[in-house]
């Protein structure tokens, strides 16, 4: 199983354009049209919700789409990081999403499988120990949590239709992310 953080907090350029992308997502005012207690968001992340997505049922989100747009360098010094620390082929890239998260919000259970390939997202959190990437484990089975501490970070992982990456997020601080698709040849 791909699943692996890329230390990119020192490329002055990516940074320079996620904080630029940061700014204006905070700088936005978001309404959420239903309010979840923080029973229900941590129920919305569990194990007991990923078998009932498995098994067909809705997952749900309460976080939020960003209006604008990234600009392109940062796919092209994407590009170059994931050739420089990956051996992994691809043919194309595209935006997977760009996601604001206000304090108890989440991105229920999916996988993303119905478009196979790489991702890699950049996200940040404002605080430490406060916000999650939580995962099934494709090679045990077993749900795993990798905990967001305070700053920028890199995760790349694989989606396939064969062996679906389920994945969630919750987040009980601010939290951005941008993701970019490596389609696979």
């Amino acid at each position: 199983m791909l699943f692996q953080q890329l230390d990119l907090a020192g490329h002055e350029e990516v940074m320079s354009i996620l904080n630029d992308l940061l700014d204006d997502a905070k700088s936005q005012r978001f309404y959420t049209r239903k309010k979840f207690t923080r029973e229900e968001t941590l129920f919305r992340v569990s194990e007991e919700k990923l078998q009932e997505v498995m098994d067909g049922k809705p997952g749900g989100f309460s976080c939020h789409s960003l209006l604008k747009e990234p600009s392109p360098r940062l796919e092209e010094l994407l590009v170059e990081e994931f050739e420089k620390n990956t051996d992994l082929s691809y043919k194309e890239v595209v935006l997977q999403g760009k996601t604001f998260y206000p304090k108890e919000s989440f991105m229920s259970w999916h996988t993303d499988a119905s478009e196979p390939g790489y991702i890699l997202y950049c996200s940040y959190a404002e605080e430490d120990d406060q916000s999650f990437f939580r995962y099934r484990n494709t090679d045990t089975g077993k749900v795993e949590t990798a905990w967001d501490k305070r700053g920028w970070y890199f995760r790349l992982f694989e989606i396939s239709a064969e062996t679906p990456l389920w994945h969630c997020v919750f987040s009980d601080t601010i939290r951005f992310s941008i993701g970019h698709r490596f389609i696979r040849h």
